[in-house]
């Protein structure tokens, strides 16, 4: 009996989340434009603009997402779109090429706040193109006993947060920069491995050999599949 309660709990609990709607404000109108340029500020057509709100979270599937409307940017990278304002805190303008480029999220909370003039505006849209880093460090000199390094470089999301129409700085991630380490020694001497980047990144190649002073070493991303090779 107690197993058939819980199941009706839960079953009662997802049947609310699936039947909740997006409310929307009465008889209004947002409109939503942009330009999509690439990092040499050329422009990108056919990217595809989606407008979401994700209003509630669905214990089978994560987050319930209701798409409100899609286009695609023209010849000139610009684009704009029309819908019924819906009021949600999580409301999403997501703007994705496909997987040889960055994807940028424009996040906002619209259950009281009103866009001026019912226009967002999101001027000139930070899609880069992406890199595959791929990197081999080998040990060939026998003394070299200990090897740490670290890998600093950009991440290839942009999200951008804003609260009341203003950019929150806490909580937006932009190309923020990771890092990755390890150390190596005679029992494991070799490392191989990769990561993506935005193109023209500069990522840092910190290493130290035996205890010894830091070398900085700085890599130049301008290819797409970029190779590193590095021996101690």
């Amino acid at each position: 009996m107690k197993l058939n309660l819980k199941i009706i709990s839960i079953l009662a609990i997802l049947v609310v989340y699936l039947s909740c709607e997006v409310p929307y404000r009465d008889n209004a109108r947002l409109l939503i434009k942009g330009q999509v340029l690439d990092e040499n500020s050329q422009p990108i057509s056919g990217v595809n603009i989606s407008v979401y709100a994700r209003e509630g979270i669905s214990f089978l599937s994560g987050t319930l997402t209701t798409l409100l409307n899609e286009t695609e940017s023209l010849a000139d990278g610009s684009f704009s779109t029309i819908m019924l304002l819906a009021l949600d805190q999580n409301f999403v303008v997501e703007v994705s090429v496909n997987d040889n480029y960055s994807r940028y999220q424009y996040r906002t909370d619209t259950t009281d706040f009103v866009p001026e003039d019912y226009l967002i505006d999101l001027g000139t849209v930070p899609i880069q193109r992406l890199s595959s880093v791929n990197y081999n460090i080998t040990k060939e000199n026998a003394s070299s006993s200990e090897f740490f390094y670290t890998l600093t470089y950009p991440t290839t999301q942009c999200t951008e947060v804003y609260s009341e129409g203003e950019l929150s700085i806490d909580d937006t991630s932009c190309y923020e920069t990771t890092t990755r380490s390890r150390s190596l020694n005679t029992n494991n001497p070799n490392d191989t491995g990769n990561f993506a980047t935005t193109l023209g990144a500069e990522v840092l190649f910190t290493y130290t050999i035996n205890g010894q002073p830091q070398v900085v070493q700085t890599l130049i991303i301008d290819q797409t599949d970029y190779e590193f090779n590095f021996s101690y």
